[in-house]
């Protein structure tokens, strides 16, 4: 995150001040990337999220729903922790820093595969996942998002402007762009939407000025569904590498020199400078990937779907389920598809299975990986011991076994929560 927001508003022009849920940071990004949409991404977003949204306002919706028992799962995946030792050496090694693509790295490049059209998820899902995109695209370009010392520097407390009680991280997310919103007259006080308008708009016009010709550096030259041994993303590991690169030149350096000096002085003249290029790299960064990630989508229907009422059964035909560019799936996958969909974080979990119990729910094939499910007759196996779910309603026991025949069903418990040991 790059700054704790004031305000939530339907639009930015009329945000009301009240208690911090995010950042104009991350606002901020959203407008930027606005800038640049292709038509067809235009129309896709358009067609994602409500009447009343913009990327700009989903921006911090990450950040909202991460305290959240639903969402309490993604809290790891806003940052990556590399084990370097900045100042003296930055390095990120993703099978050192993110082996298990729990991280912010493996986090885009899931969210990426799951926003994209034609694979088989329902809209919600690709709504969701176009709103994690924007906010973690965000977060990656803060250094501190992509440093172990210290937790990010969220250990590490300073003085700013007078104010000895700081974190180090939080001045990179809030000091640091608020003071230089204020130097800059562009800060609105009580209205951070229009503070985040008027801070895009600086930055377009050094997009359109003193950047034109970094611009083509700020990209990576990997393909949007281009992931790694670990699942992780590769354009995203290029970014995760440059934003650490910072913490060996701008971050840390100051820190070691002089621990008690007020980093409102030269501190903050040297760092804000990397503020505003990270803030406009991220903006111009979700603007072009979305436009690839989208760019399927140019004849692809509405993914909404509809749920039938369990009637007799019936036979029907699934579609594939696109992972990435390269590998196509039956969503009725076998046991070994689950535990691959496990490692790849693609699992949905009630409330919010640790990786582990995914594991253990695969061994007994009571799963439902997203879309990507066992076998017709595990099913029915599971509908035996009556631990089915269907369709997010408790049905009877014969009613799931008709639900089963459909194949409109997912089979998980939905009783009372039991330690793993009495489900093995």
């Amino acid at each position: 995150m790059f700054a704790p927001i004031a305000a939530l508003a339907l639009a930015a022009a009329s945000a009301p001040a009240v208690s911090a849920w995010g950042g104009v940071g991350h606002w901020t990004v959203g407008y930027v990337a606005m800038n640049f949409l292709d038509d067809n991404a235009k129309a896709v977003v358009a067609d994602l999220l409500k009447p009343t949204e913009t990327l700009a306002y989903v921006s911090v919706w990450a950040d909202i729903v991460r305290n959240t028992a639903a969402f309490s799962f993604t809290s790891g995946y806003h940052f990556v922790n590399p084990v370097d030792s900045p100042p003296a050496k930055c390095d990120y090694d993703d099978d050192r820093d993110c082996k298990t693509s729990a991280c912010i790295v493996g986090a885009i490049g899931n969210y990426t595969a799951r926003a994209t059209c034609n694979n088989g998820l329902p809209k919600q899902d690709r709504y969701e996942a176009l709103k994690f995109l924007v906010h973690f695209i965000g977060d990656i370009a803060q250094p501190l998002h992509a440093c172990g010392r210290e937790r990010g520097g969220n250990d590490r407390v300073i003085t700013f402007d007078g104010n000895s009680n700081v974190k180090l991280h939080a001045i990179w997310d809030t000091n640091i762009p608020e003071k230089y919103l204020k130097a800059q007259g562009l800060f609105v006080s009580g209205n951070d939407g229009a503070s985040a308008k008027n801070y895009a708009d600086h930055l377009m016009a050094k997009i359109n000025g003193e950047y034109k010709d970094k611009l083509a550096g700020w990209l990576s030259n990997k393909g949007v569904y281009a992931v790694n041994q670990n699942r992780n993303s590769l354009a995203a590991i290029d970014w995760a590498t440059d934003s650490n690169d910072f913490n060996c030149n701008t971050v840390w350096p100051a820190v070691d020199k002089d621990t008690t000096q007020d980093f409102g002085g030269k501190y903050y003249t040297d760092a804000a400078p990397v503020v505003n290029i990270q803030i406009a790299k991220a903006g111009y960064r979700l603007g072009n990937w979305i436009n690839r990630v989208f760019a399927r989508c140019a004849s692809a229907p509405s993914s909404t779907t509809t749920v039938a009422p369990v009637v007799a059964p019936t036979t029907t035909t699934v579609a594939p389920v696109v992972i990435d560019a390269t590998t196509t799936v039956d969503p009725l996958l076998d046991h070994d598809h689950c535990r691959a969909c496990c490692d790849r974080r693609h699992y949905h979990r009630r409330p919010c299975w640790s990786h582990d119990h995914c594991r253990a729910c695969c061994d007994r094939r009571h799963y439902h990986c997203r879309s990507r499910c066992c076998s017709h007759h595990d099913r029915r196996a599971c509908c035996d011991r009556r631990h089915y779910h269907c369709r997010s309603r408790r049905w009877s026991h014969d009613h799931c076994r008709a639900c089963c025949d459909r194949r409109h069903y997912h089979c998980r418990p939905v009783l009372e929560p039991r330690p793993l040991s009495r489900l093995l």
